[in-house]
């Protein structure tokens, strides 16, 4: 589909019908041609027989918002087999800050078995050894390296590489396999990344020419909160619009907002533009016959978007890295809590308490609590109050959460601004039939937001 590139949206791969995450979007260059497709990781997975499809949504037209409409493609389920000599259907993902145990599975009960972990630069850090009888391999590592030097700082170990090698008995002969990554472990603190189309207003036409003086101070003022509980904060304007910016420029901007996300010292991100189920950004604006904007365009060959399969591919599951899921997320952006933008940032779709994260059954990488924001439909048109009310409750919402930092929970941070700014106008009901918040919604502002701040029980 290389013609339609632009208009993918996402890309699953069923496996006996659930969707998985071990699986990545990528291409491969061979025969002179491009070939785009699904790379599965298959020894995440039991050995057995299995059923495989794969899930396409793609966008009909060049529109981003509300307005696009989208075609599911998925072929027919064809039964394959999956017979690998290591696997690792039980990995552990998350390293303490004391030990990572790392755990695989053999086809062969008894074997030896060897472990080697080496750093981002192919140095050897360590490696332990052992002998199996049963298939199961365990051994936990206590983040030294061979001169017991603690291996632990996120700066000078981003992330590890590490090998299983097994010797079965009596054959002479061995497999070496690549482990899976382990999640990039949490830094000391958690950045914010407040990100936002910086010509929203001043190419959107008459209808929104007072919004800009009231987009800069509610931007500035949602990052002087974070600043305030002395969290290091980045503030970035993404280039939007024709009238301003060439198509170049506005493919490098979203380039160095990938770029930033994906930075491992950042776990915190608020993005205000246009949106979409599987998508936000693009190139300028779409309008309606009132003058209100309906969403975005995107032009053939524009880089200037995000999907959220790219992100996911690089922050949920990441084989390489390793994965580094984010503690917040907000999407301002209309429809952003239609698709799988909370799963994109490892957010679950539930509401969740605490207990669900403490549970290695519903919470098996171990990952720490976290919460998605985005809206489910069109916000900021007709019915939806001024640019200023707008951005009066952004900015509550940041202050009401940040200066009660040790007492107030998410949820009523987005209540007590929604009663303060008075926005949306049509009180509360209007407020959370619009807003979805998935994941930890009980967060405190700082909660979680620190390396120590997360163990598993």
């Amino acid at each position: 589909f290389k013609d339609y590139m632009d208009r993918v949206e996402n890309i699953e791969v069923l496996l006996d019908g659930q969707p998985i995450s071990d699986a990545v979007f990528l291409s491969l260059y061979y025969n002179n041609q491009t070939n785009w497709g699904m790379g599965i990781y298959f020894d995440m997975f039991s050995n057995g027989t299995h059923q495989i499809q794969l899930r396409s949504t793609v966008r009909v037209t060049d529109q981003v918002g509300d307005t696009s409409t989208f075609v599911t493609l998925t072929n027919f389920a064809r039964n394959i087999t999956i017979a690998n000599e290591v696997t690792f259907t039980n990995w552990d993902d998350l390293i303490q800050s004391s030990n990572f145990t790392f755990k695989a599975q053999t086809k062969t009960n008894e074997t030896d078995w060897w472990i080697d972990i080496y750093d981002a630069w192919g140095n050897y850090v360590n490696g332990g050894s052992g002998h199996t009888t049963n298939a199961q391999i365990s051994w936990t590592w206590d983040l030294t390296d061979t001169s017991s030097n603690f291996r632990d700082n996120l700066d000078s170990d981003p992330f590890f590489i590490s090998y299983v090698t097994i010797a079965r008995a009596g054959t002479g002969t061995q497999t070496t396999r690549h482990t899976p990554a382990a999640q990039t472990a949490y830094p000391d603190t958690g950045y914010w990344l407040i990100s936002y189309c910086d010509k929203f207003y001043t190419d959107a036409g008459p209808r929104y020419s007072n919004g800009d003086q009231y987009y800069t101070a509610g931007i500035q003022g949602m990052e002087g909160w974070v600043t305030y509980r002395s969290i290091p904060a980045s503030d970035f304007p993404i280039k939007f619009g024709t009238n301003s910016y060439s198509q170049q420029q506005r493919n490098d901007s979203w380039a160095d907002l990938k770029a930033t996300l994906f930075d491992p010292r950042y776990r915190n991100f608020y993005y205000h533009g246009h949106g979409g189920p599987s998508m936000i950004g693009g190139d300028n604006h779409t309008f309606d016959t009132n003058g209100y904007v309906t969403g975005a365009i995107s032009y053939p060959n524009s880089k200037a978007y995000l999907t959220s399969q790219s992100v996911s591919n690089e922050l949920t599951f990441n084989r390489h890295a390793g994965s580094r899921p984010y503690r917040f997320a907000w999407l301002d952006g209309c429809s952003t809590a239609n698709g799988n933008w909370p799963g994109t940032f490892g957010v679950p779709k539930t509401t969740n308490a605490l207990s669900y994260y403490t549970n290695i059954v519903s919470n098996p990488q171990h990952r720490r609590p976290s919460v998605f924001v985005g809206w489910d439909r069109i916000v900021g048109g007709n019915g939806w109050g001024s640019a200023q009310g707008h951005w009066n409750f952004n900015g509550q919402v940041f202050q009401e959460w940040s200066y009660n930092w040790q007492t107030k929970v998410l949820t009523q941070a987005f209540s007590d601004a929604r009663h303060d700014a008075v926005w949306p106008p049509g009180g509360d009901n209007q407020l959370w039939d619009a807003l979805r918040v998935y994941g930890y919604t009980v967060m405190r502002f700082d909660e979680y937001n620190h390396k120590t701040d997360w163990q598993w029980p």
